[in-house]
């Protein structure tokens, strides 16, 4: 039998490793999927949403995850607007927090978006959203409250939030 050159090793060793990405990459890939579908499931799971239509799941900068549940036909909104929206809030237990149909008589909660008045990771969370849309948003502590507790909210509790658009003018 004769002896490999170490450019034959080298043209052996890159043809074998190509061959079994052929035939076991969609396998070893997976893998890497299953994390990001977890961390779907998971907040799909403190919601409850079974109806859930799964339209899209989106990363957003410094870590925020958004899910359209459904795109709302209305305007989007945009800076400066006046907007409504029903809000739920959970922990990642699945604590409730806050539901805007419970609380201040069942009214939608109406901000000026862009003027800063939402904790970073909501305003990024709904960028591009429309009116009668709804989406399931994942704020890490960085872009919420942080290290500092808020009423019932923990320090550094990742916040969960189902948002409805009601209105933007």
């Amino acid at each position: 039998m004769k002896n490999l050159s170490k450019r034959e090793w080298v043209a052996v060793s890159v043809s074998l490793a190509f061959v079994v990405y052929i035939m076991f990459g969609s396998t070893v890939m997976s893998v890497f999927n299953r994390s990001s579908q977890g961390d779907v499931a998971a907040v799909e799971s403190i919601f409850n949403s079974n109806d859930n239509q799964n339209i899209m799941n989106e990363s957003v900068a410094g870590g925020v995850m958004t899910q359209d549940l459904s795109i709302g036909s209305g305007p989007e909104i945009r800076s400066g607007m006046a907007v409504s929206v029903h809000y739920v809030l959970k922990l990642s237990d699945g604590t409730l927090i806050q539901d805007s149909k419970v609380v201040g008589g069942g009214e939608p909660f109406t901000f000026l978006y862009g003027a800063g008045q939402l904790i970073p990771g909501w305003e990024m969370g709904i960028e591009g959203m429309k009116v009668g849309g709804k989406r399931l948003i994942t704020i890490p502590p960085a872009l919420g409250y942080g290290s500092q507790a808020v009423g019932p909210i923990p320090a550094e509790s990742t916040l969960f939030f189902e948002i409805e658009v009601v209105s933007a003018e």
